[in-house]
């Protein structure tokens, strides 16, 4: 029987914290333990844990970031696996279960699933009864399916549990990673080996941590994907707010460009997923500073060495947008968010 620790970083979040530990504690297959690091919140964080106890280990901490937070847990933690939670997110009652069915069967050292998408008062936003689509770009800005994706990279599988069918996806996904992150933290379970070779998070990100992270645990490891909704996935807090987009893409750059290093050679599938990826990055940071009002900042993102840009039809579009009069622009993205407010 797998040991699994679950380690939740949590911020100011005590009534989401209680239902996500509700959550976890309906499982049908119980976890060895919950660790709650708390990153110095100032609301009633500590009496909800202890409302738990002796069931939830509370951590306290001085506010560190959610790096510093999860990799406290990592070292306190006992299981032979650890599980990853946010504070304010929803497993679905049997994950655990499922999750680890699933890595006996593929012989994997990591996994994550799929999971749904709710409003920050716990609806099912629309659309959202599948995340993978909806909340990674490699998806959201190609014509491409999750399934279609995964499909290239790994090896899919049927597999039941108990009376419960899933398809699986199982392999080495380090060269896919390149491409765009496909993890949900809160998702994600890791084998303890994994951590002595791939190493803990990376406490000088603070946005795009796990993106890093995670292709460090591909580089070492094999991956396990149920494309079963196992967690629910709570957006539209301000800690998403658009004006950490441009760090979170530039982080996000710098993170492909760690993993190129991190085996001794590519592939030359690898290569060229490396080479696409970061095209994919730099056209998203450049719409992201167009959409701060930033022409000259978008230019300089689709440069590709002094006098050359990377050539794409939606680069060429924000090039295009880029050399409009400022008050030309600003029509444009409030013509933008009037469409995107009737489509809604």
């Amino acid at each position: 029987m797998k040991r699994v620790s679950v380690v939740i970083p949590t911020y100011n979040r005590a009534e989401l914290l209680k239902l996500m530990i509700q959550s976890i504690l309906a499982q049908t297959l119980r976890p060895l333990e919950i660790i709650i690091v708390d990153d110095g919140s100032t609301d009633h964080t500590a009496e909800v844990c202890a409302s738990f106890a002796p069931t939830v280990r509370y951590i306290r901490q001085g506010n560190a970031g959610v790096s510093a937070a999860r990799n406290t847990g990592i070292r306190a933690a006992e299981g032979d696996w650890i599980a990853f939670c946010d504070s304010d997110d929803l497993w679905k009652y049997n994950k655990l279960e499922l999750q680890l069915a699933a890595i006996d069967a593929t012989g994997a050292g990591w996994s994550v699933t799929d999971f749904g998408l709710i409003d920050p008062e716990g609806r099912r936003v629309a659309g959202g009864e599948r995340g993978f689509r909806l909340a990674f770009p490699v998806f959201s800005e190609t014509q491409i399916t999750p399934r279609q994706h995964l499909a290239r990279w790994l090896d899919e599988r049927e597999l039941r549990v108990g009376s419960e069918s899933m398809q699986v996806y199982a392999g080495d996904a380090f060269g896919m990673l390149f491409l765009g992150n496909v993890v949900m933290p809160s998702t994600a379970i890791v084998a303890r080996d994994v951590f002595d070779r791939a190493g803990f998070f990376d406490e000088s990100f603070h946005v795009a941590e796990d993106t890093e992270f995670f292709h460090r645990v591909a580089a070492q490891s094999r991956l396990t994907i149920l494309m079963k909704p196992l967690s629910d996935h709570r957006i539209g807090h301000p800690s998403l707010v658009a004006e950490k987009s441009d760090h979170l893409i530039q982080n996000a750059i710098r993170s492909v460009e760690r993993a190129a290093s991190l085996r001794p050679e590519l592939t030359a599938r690898e290569r060229e997923a490396f080479r696409d990826g970061l095209r994919m990055l730099r056209v998203r940071l450049a719409y992201a500073r167009l959409a701060a009002l930033d022409p000259r900042g978008a230019r300089k993102a689709l440069r590709v060495g002094s006098n050359n840009y990377i050539v794409s039809r939606r680069s060429i579009a924000i090039l295009l947008a880029s050399l409009l009069p400022r008050n030309a622009l600003r029509g444009l993205h409030r013509a933008k968010r009037l469409v995107s407010s009737l489509r809604s």
